[in-house]
């Protein structure tokens, strides 16, 4: 045990080194170049002082100091400043990408940091920007980004932290330190989680040095010791075990970046091998690159033999990826016993539990059943999980129950609990997350409880993962029992509650398999009933099974309180092979592309460019589609592709698959964008895109405008063209005006019938009489008027929110709104029938883009369960009123989850405001809520505002930055004065004449009424003004509207791929202006055309 007393600190035992060996080299640092650069523990120690001053001039002892440092010297020097001085170092990575801000702006929120620390590179342009808003400008942008390495989102910098300092060119003889007052935390960890709500490890320096004394005995350190690290220094193993550890025990080490090892992952190996390094490690994940890409004519050149401990732990280790690199390298003197697998984490500091150093490899092989009933079972039988041992614990280690807290004996299966020197006092700024996770055990002491599930074996600790139960396929984690509800639902033949979902690894990625359990063993039903699981679960979560099983009657095992035991149903399923009426398997491959043959490569590509006719293309799909996809049906030329349930990962496969068999070239992105079409159709397509794509001069040959002007050539054969484009005349009332003829108009968003008022006209020439026909600029410039500050004013205190910015359009709006708040790191969850602009708003931004069931908050809660800690943001995106149903979100229950999960919320209030809620104010009134729970509400100025434009409410702070710097309003033209003038004057109606509200919703009701009587399927609209009437055929629908049409009456029609098929519609957009004999008229006709709406 390491005694309680300053003199076996890091800070003490540094200054001891260096004033015993002031020129032996500390460490040497590989740059990129290959140069080697030498730091003496005198030069060090000369940096180290030089900063030390500025942190005492500028800080308090125990403040948080955040180090903003690429990985090298500068970096360390800061770091060992910060202990030097008692103040709490923060590592981050530096801020190079946006992604890496928004993680920083997090952590800088969480710690409320006193000082940055950085260098000059880092730093100089952002000295030169006084407020970050004019990083907008592209000219300066491209500048910064490029040279100087500095993102867009870096302003919140400014506004958190008042002070940065560079600290390049620091040095000082003086040695800054009373070694007597270090003591207490030394620095925050951020684990390196993205989450919401980082947590920050509070590391002491007691936990650095009794944890640097485990390293030393785990690893047998000693004189002749020497270290190659390219570990990224931000997080413990590289900060810790990469520098500290040499630091400490004075032996040479050499450092590189961890974007070296990133480019060429040989440049570890060489390295070792040139160098004679005998202590070197990583993750699981570098030991399977140097398994890839170690090619034979460099396994020649290594000499591993001076390896002695090759580390390996922060992930899962597996063990095929330990025996490959052991045979691997064998050869190249590598010696197995090198190989030491380890345990730890940062609240623990670093090290829990390590293999000793000179033992080989050891793999323990488990019963899949046992260890899923909590028992260690070793076997060697078909179907055993393979389990590296992590070594004796070197810290007091127990496993306990994950469901009562008792601790459990050797060969049983439970939660890791740690306790120990070593063991940190908890998270920064988080005492909630510190109580619930570090907590005394059955036993009385405090330990930490980890999450990790694991076990013990001859006093050795073997990891078998996480308490939660997560499925991951392709990176993304999903909830088994969201997967099985999806199946549940897919049909009646399927046994309630008797499915089960779990993964398992083939080719070294994890697949889907389900175990479903069917009510009757009709064999002609199978490939029906697994084609629509596979169509279910692809439609809702974009991914496909691997393997799908249909069961007998109660062969799904349960507890006996009738919980699902998903791993001993698997492992039961292989042992019982008679309980299987029907199997499912996926066999799709992509045929990989052998490396280093270019001829040949070449050969092929000069080949791809010879003409494929549609028809040999159609019967190469066919043919790979059959001997993959037989089981489920027979693929024919007219087969629906979306009938196979592909994810987009099998589409690509199979696409790929098609291009190798017939030496074709196309881009696969290409058609990616309908998978709704025929095999046929799919042909044609790629024979089209194949034969063309290199001699395409004009853009009216692209097959997409080719393909919109068939279809519309189609509508102009049947007059169906008359519905759409049309240029009427007059304004849009209730009526409308074409070629003479009066049409009623149900086709119109005037919802309150303002745009056409005399008053109204009257106010807005008199607007122009003051302003113009235009502002003719940008609004950040020349572009501002009295009138639309005036109109933003009034628009936020009638929505009941601090400030509203007033784009030119609503489709820009949304898109701007999203698009600027939100990117890359973050994740939005938007209700599955959004408009477009949230959809495209979302993909643009960069974010990880879900969906959640149309107005369901049990669906939007499964999601954010998943999400909610796993991103730096969350954003829900929801609709007052939505446009194609006419119903209204549960914004209520939204909030409610919103509120638990702590995310962000924005709602869409196009068709909203000025429609529902008591005066008018919209979903927020109508609910009875708060407009600070909903951090953005927008919506555009051309429904019952009578005017065009788009419109955001929100905090004062925020829509003073949009205005400073969205592009999408920076960058372009304000609103004309007319526009501002008519929403202002509609604004003005809708607070002193609520009977226009009134009037609406009177006739929505009595239209809505009128269709419900006739049986129409009208959908959920309820209390609003969009009726539809949904027809479910495409064909039967622009019929219909086409009859309504030639009968005087216009409302457009909705079909495919505009909606999916069984969503096809009329839709009637109801105004105030509408009269009870026009919707009479209207019902009439309707009557005449039944068998089509039906």
């Amino acid at each position: 045990m390491v005694a309680k007393d300053n003199k076996t600190n890091f800070p003490y035992q540094f200054s001891q080194n260096t004033q015993s060996s002031p020129e032996k080299i500390a460490f040497t640092f590989l740059k990129d170049n290959q140069e080697l650069i030498d730091i003496s523990y005198a030069e060090l120690m000369k940096k180290i002082s030089g900063v030390s001053r500025v942190i005492l001039e500028s800080t308090k002892p125990g403040e948080p100091i955040v180090l903003l440092y690429s990985s090298g010297v500068n970096f360390i020097v800061a770091f060992i400043a910060c202990l030097f001085t008692d103040r709490l170092a923060i590592p981050a990575y530096p801020p190079i990408n946006c992604s890496a801000v928004t993680r920083l702006e997090n952590i800088i929120k969480s710690a409320k940091p006193a000082l940055i620390l950085s260098e000059e590179l880092i730093l100089k342009n952002l000295k030169k920007i006084p407020y970050i808003k004019y990083l907008l400008f592209p000219y300066v942008k491209k500048r910064v980004l490029r040279s100087f390495h500095v993102p867009e989102n870096i302003g919140f910098l400014f506004e958190k932290v008042s002070r940065m300092i560079a600290t390049d060119a620091l040095t000082d003889e003086k040695i800054y330190t009373d070694f007597n007052n270090i003591k207490g935390c030394a620095f925050i960890q951020y684990t390196s989680g993205t989450t919401a709500s980082p947590k920050g490890v509070m590391i002491s320096h007691e936990n650095i040095a009794h944890n640097l004394h485990l390293i030393r005995e785990a690893f047998n350190i000693h004189s002749e010791s020497k270290g190659f690290i390219w570990l990224p220094p931000y997080h413990d193993m590289g900060l810790i075990g990469g520098i500290l550890v040499p630091l400490y025990h004075r032996f040479p080490v050499i450092l590189t970046s961890p974007l070296n090892f990133i480019k060429n992952p040989n440049i570890w190996l060489e390295s070792i091998s040139k160098y004679r390094a005998t202590i070197s490690g990583g993750p699981n994940f570098a030991y399977n690159l140097c398994n890839q890409r170690t090619r034979e004519e460099l396994l020649s050149t290594l000499d591993l033999s001076s390896w002695e401990i090759a580390f390996c732990g922060a992930e899962p280790i597996h063990a095929e990826t330990m025996n490959r690199f052991v045979q691997k390298f064998k050869p190249c003197g590598f010696k197995p016993s090198a190989l030491v697998p380890c345990y730890g984490n940062a609240e623990s500091t670093l090290i829990v539990s390590s293999t000793h150093h000179d033992e080989d490899l050891k793999v323990v092989s488990v019963n899949r059943e046992g260890l899923s009933n909590g028992q260690v079972i070793l076997s060697d039988s078909p179907g055993s999980i393979q389990v590296v041992d992590c070594g004796r614990p070197l810290m007091n280690v127990k496993i306990a129950s994950t469901e009562t807290g008792e601790f459990l004996a050797e060969n049983q299966v439970g939660e890791i609990l740690i306790s120990g020197y070593s063991v940190t006092s908890g998270y920064w700024n988080n005492p909630e997350k510190t109580a619930s996770t570090f907590k005394k055990a059955v036993d009385g002491d405090r330990y930490y409880h980890s999450g990790d599930v694991g076990f013990l074996v001859d006093g050795k600790l073997f990891i078998t993962g996480r308490i939660n139960d997560l499925i991951i396929i392709g990176g993304c984690n999903y909830f088994a029992h969201e997967i099985e509800s999806i199946v549940n639902s897919c049909s009646p033949e399927i046994r309630s509650g008797a499915t089960v979902a779990y993964d398992a690894s083939i080719g070294g990625a994890n697949q889907l398999f389900l175990a479903v359990e069917v009510k009757h063993e009709k064999m002609e039903h199978y490939a029906d009933l697994t084609r629509q699981i596979l169509l279910a679960v692809n439609k809702n979560l974009g991914i496909s099974a691997q393997e799908i099983f249909l069961l007998k009657p109660h062969t799904i095992l349960k507890t006996t309180s009738g919980k699902l035991q998903r791993r001993q149903t698997a492992q039961f399923i292989v042992d019982h092979p008679e309980q299987i009426l029907y199997r499912y398997s996926n066999q799709l491959e992509q045929h990989e592309r052998t490396p280093g043959n270019f001829s040949k490569q070449q050969e092929v590509n000069e080949i791809s460019h010879r003409k494929r006719t549609s028809t040999e293309i159609e019967s190469a799909l066919i043919d790979l589609i059959n001997e993959n996809f037989s089981q489920l049906l027979t693929c024919k030329p007219n087969t629906l592709l979306t009938s196979l349930g592909l994810d987009s990962i099998m589409y690509i496969k199979l696409l790929s698959s098609l291009k190798q068999k017939l030496l074709i070239d196309f881009e696969v992105t290409d058609l990616l964008v309908d998978k709704n079409q025929t095999v046929h159709t799919l042909a044609l397509e790629i024979a089209r895109l194949a034969q063309v794509r290199k001699r395409i001069q004009r853009l009216d040959e692209l097959p997409k405008i080719q393909n919109l002007l068939a279809r519309h050539a189609q509508l102009v054969d049947h007059k169906y063209d008359s519905l759409f484009m049309r240029a009427f005349d007059g304004p849009s009332d209730s009526t409308l005006i074409l070629d003479g003829k009066t049409y009623l108009n149900f086709a119109s968003y005037n919802y309150l019938g303002l745009s056409n008022t005399p008053g109204m006209k009257e106010f807005i020439k008199t607007q122009i009489d003051r302003y113009g026909s235009s502002v003719s600029a940008s609004r950040l410039v020349a572009g501002n008027r009295i009138l639309t500050e005036q109109l933003e004013h009034e628009l936020a205190a009638f929505v009941g929110y601090p400030d509203a910015i007033v784009y030119t359009a609503g489709y820009q709006t949304v898109i701007s709104t999203i698009t600027h708040l939100f990117g890359q790191g973050d994740a939005i969850i938007y209700d599955e029938l959004a408009h477009n602009s949230s959809l495209l708003g979302s993909y643009y931004s960069g974010a990880e883009l879900h969906t959640f069931k149309h107005n369901n908050p049990d669906s939007l809660e499964e999601k954010l369960k998943i999400l909610a800690d796993k991103f730096e943001k969350v954003l829900i995106i929801t609709e007052g009123v939505f446009s194609m149903d006419g119903d209204i979100a549960p914004l209520d229950k939204i909030i409610a989850l919103k509120k638990k999960y702590g995310c962000f919320l924005m709602v869409d209030e196009a068709h909203s405001l000025g429609v529902i809620g008591e005066t008018g104010r919209g979903i927020i009134e109508y609910y009875k809520q708060s407009p600070q729970d909903v951090d953005i509400v927008l919506g555009t100025l051309s429904k019952a505002f009578a005017s065009c434009g788009g419109f955001v409410c929100a905090s004062k702070q925020l829509i003073q930055y949009m205005k400073f710097s969205a592009p999408g309003f920076v960058f372009s033209a304000g609103i004309s004065p007319a526009n501002s003038a008519a929403a202002l004057y509609a604004l003005s109606c809708i607070k002193e004449n609520p009977q226009f509200m009134q009037q609406m919703q009177q006739n929505a009701d009595y239209f809505l009424g009128q269709l419900t009587a006739l049986g129409l399927n009208t959908g959920s609209s309820r209390h609003t003004p969009i009726v539809p009437i949904i027809i479910k055929d495409s064909n039967k629908t622009i019929e219909a509207s086409y009859r309504l049409f030639c009968q005087g009456i216009y409302a457009p029609p909705i079909i495919a791929p505009g909606v999916t098929e069984d969503q096809a519609r009329i839709r009637f957009f109801i105004t105030a202006l509408h009269q009870r004999e026009q919707f009479d008229f209207c019902v009439n006709k309707l009557t005449e055309i039944m068998t089509l709406l039906k």
